[in-house]
């Protein structure tokens, strides 16, 4: 009877020890396939928490563009080159093209430059931005990539359009679907939605809480000086577009009789080569 006892007691020691090493092979597997960067070490990406799903699944470690990322539906995630950053919400799918060059294709982004250039592509036009902060969001409602400048000037290029517009901080605008014309729709800016753009930034943000408060005091400014001045800044808007229209007549009208004297030199010469003259 003791020498069964003793038997079933290095049994289960046995056993237990093969159960030990098994949960421990399993973990250190789910660690591999979790995707972490040291925030300590200086990288061009860093992450909030997990959930990030990438193709080419290595591109973040290697530095490979372009490089697609998507955020899991609880999760949003930073990327960081030498002059910014740009922090995606949760279910955004884009294309980092290269460092400082993001194409958005579902989802909303907020981009930081500092003393660089970024460049924001969307599929109805691009958005630059040289020093600051804005929100480019998809709203699905209105079937529109929404720009707002949260900190400094941006710049949007409408798809198929020579003008390029400016958006000062503290205003929005859209990007919309291609029209007759062949450019995409754009519209008169308006003010920032206060609300909307505070409901998301916090979320996102992966900065320390001192730079978060900081930079919403100076949105907070911006946003205030728009709301105060849309009405002669809409006056401003209406001259220089006006202005631009007057600007594409005079050079259409310059091209018209560039091509009349080039038509007629060439009758001319047509002529004397054919002694019709």
């Amino acid at each position: 009877m003791k020498k069964f006892i003793f038997t079933l007691i290095i049994f289960f020691c046995f056993f237990g020890e093969i159960r030990m090493k098994a949960s421990s092979k399993t973990l250190n597997s789910k660690e591999k396939d979790v995707h972490f960067v040291d925030r300590n070490k200086e990288t061009h990406h860093f992450q909030i928490g997990e959930g990030l799903v990438s193709d080419p699944f290595d591109c973040l470690e290697k530095k490979q563009y372009p490089c697609s990322i998507k955020t899991e539906s609880e999760r949003s995630w930073a990327w960081k080159w030498e002059d910014g950053r740009v922090e995606f919400s949760k279910k955004t799918m884009a294309i980092l093209e290269s460092p400082g060059e993001v194409r958005l294709i579902e989802g909303s982004l907020v981009v930081y430059s500092e003393s660089g250039s970024a460049w924001l592509r969307t599929l109805f036009g691009d958005v630059a931005l040289s020093e600051g902060v804005a929100m480019v969001r998809r709203d699905h409602s209105i079937g529109k990539f929404e720009v707002n400048a949260l900190i400094g000037e941006v710049l949007i290029y409408p798809r198929g359009s020579k003008e390029v517009l400016s958006l000062p901080q503290g205003y929005r605008n859209w990007l919309g679907e291609m029209q007759s014309g062949g450019s995409s729709a754009s519209e008169i800016p308006q003010s920032i939605n206060k609300k909307v753009v505070l409901e998301m930034w916090p979320l996102v943000f992966s900065g320390e809480p001192s730079e978060y408060f900081q930079k919403v005091r100076n949105f907070h400014s911006s946003w205030m000086e728009a709301v105060k001045n849309i009405g002669s800044f809409h006056q401003t808007l209406v001259e220089r577009r006006l202005a631009f229209i007057e600007e594409e007549r005079r050079l259409a009208q310059a091209r018209r009789a560039q091509a009349e004297t080039e038509k007629r030199m060439l009758r001319d010469l047509f002529r004397r080569k054919n002694f019709l003259d």
